[in-house]
């Protein structure tokens, strides 16, 4: 059988922007056979275990493992009955920030995925750590939510995103040569690893989160993590992902005309019912009643 070979035209987004991002899964006992592609692959594993082929030779994977694929090699992927596996693919050719690399390598050696052309190839893996895990997923989902929504000058910042995403890798890698701990200071990585979560909370409101799946990214038990996350913020996590979703809600009931049950939608709330109650107990009235009162203020303004 005739191997797969991905060209540019098939996967990255046009010739004037040689870039593509998105998270996939493999389910239990399927793979991925063998293929190559024209372009430089980072991937990254979100969740779950699975098994790599890459010349030659099968290495397990695991969540927080990070890694580069050269153009033109052969891999696969399989994955066992165990565990699903969900990825992110980071798609592009070095052209797109040939600028930015230019710049990066002034600053010192970095071993990372910026020194695309050295001699003999390049080979790059990072195991990530938990609370590492967490500012990965951050920049990746950043990535990859420009990349979909296409707005204004999202060229722009997905290469900034880009450089944020090889400085933060460059950084892990670095540690993990001076064999230092991600963070030394335990009180200051607990924090760290909190506002992490919050800012992701933040910027994926609208996707299913659950404590469990939280705190397993995060490497603790379910109570350790409430408990940490609670004295940090002053909220119960679930208090606080439903903050935040109210606050969208609020938004979305000032400017726009949509249907109640689609604004809870929008917000992340997957039942109307529950989004109606939780609104009125923390805002003090329904849903309609702020719109209709937030309208009637805004004409009042207005005059």
């Amino acid at each position: 059988m005739k191997m797969i070979v991905c060209r540019n035209s098939d996967m990255l987004e046009s010739r004037d922007f040689l870039f593509y991002a998105s998270p996939y899964a493999i389910a239990r006992n399927q793979a991925v056979e063998k293929h190559a592609h024209e372009f430089v692959e980072l991937a990254y594993v979100a969740e779950g275990e699975g098994e790599h082929e890459y010349r030659g030779r099968k290495h397990l994977l695991k969540e927080g493992d990070c890694f580069l694929i050269e153009p033109n090699e052969a891999h696969s992927y399989r994955v066992g009955p165990h565990a699903g596996l969900v990825m992110y693919n980071v798609l592009f050719q070095p052209s797109v920030l040939n600028v930015e690399l230019e710049a990066l390598r002034d600053e010192g050696p970095f071993d990372t995925p910026m020194l695309l052309d050295p001699p003999g190839g390049f080979d790059f893996f990072v195991a990530l750590e938990p609370a590492e895990r967490l500012e990965m997923m951050y920049l990746l989902d950043r990535i990859v939510a420009e990349f979909n929504v296409k707005k204004l000058g999202y060229r722009i910042l997905i290469k900034t995103h880009l450089i944020d995403l090889f400085v933060f890798l460059g950084r892990c890698s670095d540690r993990r040569r001076q064999r230092l701990q991600p963070f030394e200071d335990a009180q200051a990585g607990e924090e760290k690893m909190i506002r992490q979560v919050c800012a992701w909370i933040e910027t994926n409101y609208d996707k299913p989160m659950t404590l469990e799946r939280i705190s397993r990214r995060c490497g603790m038990r379910k109570s350790a993590f409430s408990a940490l996350f609670k004295r940090h913020t002053g909220k119960a996590f679930a208090d606080y992902c439903n903050g935040v979703r109210i606050q969208v809600a609020k938004q979305l009931l000032e400017n726009g005309d949509d249907k109640l049950i689609q604004i809870a939608s929008q917000a992340g709330f997957d039942n109307c019912g529950f989004f109606n109650k939780y609104f009125a107990r923390t805002v003090g009235m329904a849903p309609g009643q702020y719109r209709r009162e937030r309208r009637a203020g805004s004409l009042r303004s207005d005059k």
